[in-house]
């Protein structure tokens, strides 16, 4: 009765907002697919998102909500939520646009950008506060030691604006939510305008464990606007960004829009490819040699081995090979479908016998 119609609801209203393509704070994640960036400014067909998609973005907002009530409830104030800003930003927005949020224009060559508020202290300090509500699995990796270089990225520019009014406002508390746990996680982040630079220096969490850190970001805001404008003027050549993923083995191509377009050819190209040739690249034969050497220590060397992976299966797509032979290895690449329908790239690494001919 209830359940048949309560995520359609939520799927209408999000299509209404569902609008065109804008660099904004909230889509300048460095780890972003810049290829999903250019099928979305270009105007690419995109699917859908489900009901739920939205739900969970809503839910976001009741963690907020709920987060600051409680923070208030404390000797710390929050205050001026969803308070905006418009950051010169050279080639972007042209023309400029109107925000449908705060009810207000924003002018062309300008990254708009709304913040979640500000915190003062017992001592009278203010900070910009940003939250974050999210699953129990992503907020594992930020508890174990990974960094939300996207929190970061998206704070970065909400410091910018606050400095371009007030030069005495140069930091900001990030405070990360699990959503399934109700645990907090919080880094606090210092920024120097006249030098584009951004700091992370503290991690605490719920546990009441704290970490200094040193995590150094230079030109944060410079680098992440150079990204935005390479995207407009790949719009402009109407080129498309290389994939930096590897199909079936990443959960951004699953959530992905534009998954059925960038990997609808996957198959007919793959059978195009040769069979098996010598490959006499020193370079090719190295990055073989670490992804053999890393994988047996699974633990340790994950994230490096995923890396190699994705540049060994980009390398053979380059090559347009199915295997390669190297002085020391045996390489394959299969695209096939898994057995839940889905295709997928797989790769197959094997050192060489010494007896084995060329």
């Amino acid at each position: 009765m209830i359940a048949d119609v309560i995520l359609d609801c939520l799927q209408l209203e999000g299509r209404e907002e569902d609008g065109v393509y804008r660099p904004r704070p909230s889509s300048s994640d460095p780890e972003k697919c810049l290829r999903q960036m250019d099928y979305n400014k270009q105007g690419y067909p995109k699917q859908e998102l489900q009901g739920r998609a939205y739900s969970i973005f809503n839910d976001g907002n009741f963690h907020e909500a709920l987060s600051i009530d409680l923070i208030n409830k404390t000797p710390y104030r929050h205050h001026s939520s969803q308070m905006t800003f418009n950051i010169p930003a050279k080639g972007l927005n042209i023309g400029g646009y109107f925000c449908k949020q705060c009810d207000s224009e924003v002018p062309s060559d300008h990254i708009h950008t709304h913040i979640d508020g500000m915190i003062l202290d017992l001592l009278d300090t203010e900070r910009l506060f940003e939250h974050k509500g999210i699953n129990h699995f992503s907020f594992q990796k930020y508890w174990s030691g990974d960094l939300p270089l996207g929190y970061f990225a998206q704070t970065s520019f909400g410091l910018r604006g606050l400095q371009l009014e007030d030069e005495n406002i140069n930091e900001a508390v990030i405070l990360i939510k699990n959503k399934n746990t109700s645990a907090y996680l919080e880094f606090l982040v210092y920024y120097d305008i006249k030098t584009d630079t951004m700091i992370c220096y503290e991690k605490n969490n719920s546990h009441k464990e704290k970490e200094e850190l040193f995590v150094y970001m230079p030109r944060i805001t410079e680098f992440l606007i150079g990204r935005f404008l390479e995207v407009e003027e790949y719009a402009k050549e109407k080129k498309l960004h290389d994939r930096p993923y590897i199909l079936g083995e990443n959960w951004q191509c699953d959530y992905c829009q534009w998954s059925h377009i960038c990997w609808d050819n996957l198959e007919e190209a793959y059978a195009l490819r040769t069979e098996t040739d010598y490959v006499n690249d020193q370079s090719f034969n190295h990055m073989c040699y670490e992804y053999d050497n890393n994988r047996a220590d699974e633990k340790r060397a994950k994230g490096y081995k995923d890396l190699l992976r994705v540049d060994l299966i980009k390398k053979m797509g380059g090559l347009k090979l199915k295997k390669a032979v190297t002085p020391e290895f045996s390489v394959s690449v299969k695209v096939k479908k898994n057995k839940s329908g889905n295709i997928t790239e797989t790769l197959g690494v094997r050192k060489r016998k010494i007896e084995e001919d060329d």
